[in-house]
């Protein structure tokens, strides 16, 4: 082992083997870094094109709601009428699991699906979509929610209805499923 003949070849296989190793173990880190890139990059464009389509179908979800509310602006309280503006658009339109009127007072008046039990045991008035409609007179995409209608997720856009006089007389409120999103 201490010959020349076996430490030159020895010595020249060690550095052929260190060097192979070296550049395997380089390559294989510049490959998984690009490859990483590449991923990351596609999932940034993927989920930049998610967000323009949720974006779409919040921004219609909310042009619907608010022409609902304008009609039952128009419509100078007749409940009768707003009651089936709003059935027609649950009826209508996808978008939504529930439709529903609160007066000013944060009481439920009527909602497409119909729960009795929700309208006599709960005051809205909590919710931030009425506080925020209240406060700023002005359609609101609320945070997630638990329906007490339906017992499930979703997000409420509301609206607010007005009287003559330009006053709040209630809103109508929407609720967007989670899964829909």
């Amino acid at each position: 082992l201490k010959s020349l003949k076996f430490q030159i070849p020895f010595t020249i296989l060690d550095f052929a083997l260190s060097s192979i190793i070296i550049t395997a173990v380089l390559l294989d880190n510049v490959t998984s870094k690009h490859l990483q890139e590449d991923r990351l990059e596609r999932n940034l464009g993927i989920s930049e094109m998610i967000g323009e389509h949720i974006y779409l179908y919040l921004g219609n979800a909310r042009d619907t709601v608010d022409t609902a509310a304008k009609f039952a602006s128009e419509s100078y309280g007749n409940m009768d009428d707003i009651k089936n503006e709003i059935f027609r658009i649950y009826d209508n339109f996808q978008y939504f699991d529930l439709i529903f009127f609160i007066d000013n007072d944060g009481f439920m008046l009527f909602s497409k699906p119909d729960n009795e039990h929700a309208y006599k045991k709960y005051n809205y008035q909590d919710r931030d979509y009425f506080q925020e409609v209240m406060k700023n007179s002005t359609s609101y995409i609320s945070n997630l929610h638990i329906s007490r209608v339906l017992v499930a997720l979703h997000f409420i856009i509301a609206s607010p209805v007005f009287n003559v006089k330009d006053e709040i007389v209630g809103l109508i409120g929407a609720g967007i499923p989670l899964p829909n999103i």
